[in-house]
């Protein structure tokens, strides 16, 4: 288990390291030109971690990994950005979301069938072998994403993202409470799959399954997401979305049934993803146009860190506590994130829930 989280550490510290670099390359190659490099990188950094190596070198893969990741998690707020509107950045956000958890899912479910299928194949000759196959094919489909990418045109790389960092107490308070949240994320990510298999002992068709059920309920939970912000504001829901979270967290601790954890864990997936959309839309309407990209950098790298320790304390408590204990801890920690929420950023205003409500319509 130290392994996992130093491996997960790694890859956090590797996403650290490549905020910086995002905003530079995005001004040199354009929105485009960087979202392909990323890409490249990041499925070849993934590709090479599966080779027969030493745990020193797959750290460094892990870590060439999250640095490109890094790169595409900080152009992505902007590119929707300079796509949208105040008006419609929450529809934007919201259908960016949706649309890559359904392809979770879809890769989910077909994740936890592959090794299978190849298996019968190939007459059964070593099931490791296979794990190793579906994740090189997994790679593969990375780098094909690439086709689609060479035809996109973006009429913003005209106008490359400014190196700007944003201003006010208000931004500061949002960044550091989104910090919080993902430290708490973070102390258990890494090992939901190594939770349902080494401790439940779930086979990986099943792990595939409930992976997969929670992407798409979390597709689901962000479609139903905008009417809870059209009532609610932003910043309401995303408090009540980080507690909800947490108690889902917490109700898997209960029972070591494998399907009540399924349910939990799809449920948690839920909340999860029903924060991002509000929240990105808080963070680029707060900033001015000129400060978008430096706020998507400075929101990354605090949230890159908090995430990389939450994994790296997360997988030292795992050995000394157990699973389950670890487990409550993480859904203590998003319930202590909403407090957070509460206490640094104001409740919404009245035009600023009407404008995300519009976004919806």
């Amino acid at each position: 288990m130290t392994v996992i989280g130093n491996t997960a550490f790694a890859f956090n510290v590797g996403c650290i390291a490549g905020t910086v670099p995002a905003v530079l390359l995005m001004r040199r190659l354009g929105l485009k030109g960087t979202f392909i490099f990323s890409l490249v990188g990041y499925n070849v950094a993934s590709a090479l971690r599966l080779w027969d190596v030493t745990p020193m070198e797959v750290y460094g893969f892990a870590f060439l990994a999250g640095f490109f990741l890094a790169i595409l998690s900080v152009g992505i707020p902007v590119t929707i950005s300079r796509l949208t509107t105040v008006e419609n950045r929450g529809l934007g956000f919201t259908c960016f979301f949706i649309a890559i958890i359904v392809a979770g899912f879809f890769g989910d479910a077909i994740g936890g069938e592959l090794p299978g299928i190849l298996d019968r194949l190939e007459r059964g000759h070593g099931h490791d072998d296979h794990l190793l196959g579906s994740l090189f094919i997994a790679c593969a489909l990375g780098l094909a994403a690439v086709l689609p990418a060479l035809v996109m045109r973006l009429a913003s790389d005209a106008n490359p993202p400014a190196m700007r960092l944003p201003h006010g107490p208000a931004i500061r308070r949002l960044i550091t409470a989104f910090a919080f949240w993902s430290f708490a994320v973070g102390l258990f990510a890494p090992f939901f799959a190594v939770y349902f298999s080494s401790h439940l002992g779930a086979s990986v068709r099943t792990i595939g399954l409930d992976l997969a059920t929670g992407q798409i309920v979390g597709a689901l939970f962000t479609a139903f997401a905008p009417m809870w912000v059209a009532a609610w504001g932003p910043v309401r829901s995303i408090r009540f979305f980080m507690f909800a979270a947490g108690a889902s967290a917490f109700f898997m601790t209960l029972t070591e049934a494998s399907l009540a954890s399924g349910v939990g864990y799809a449920i948690y997936m839920g909340y999860l993803a029903m924060v991002q959309p509000p929240l990105n839309t808080l963070l680029m309407n707060a900033v001015k146009p000129e400060e978008q990209a430096g706020a998507s950098m400075v929101n990354s790298l605090f949230g890159f860190c908090a995430v990389a320790l939450g994994g790296f304390i997360g997988g030292q408590l795992i050995d000394a506590l157990g699973y389950p204990e670890m487990l409550a801890l993480a859904g203590a920690g998003c319930m202590a994130a909403a407090v957070v929420f509460v206490m640094l950023v104001p409740p919404d205003e009245n035009a600023a829930r009407v404008r995300f409500a519009r976004g919806m319509t």
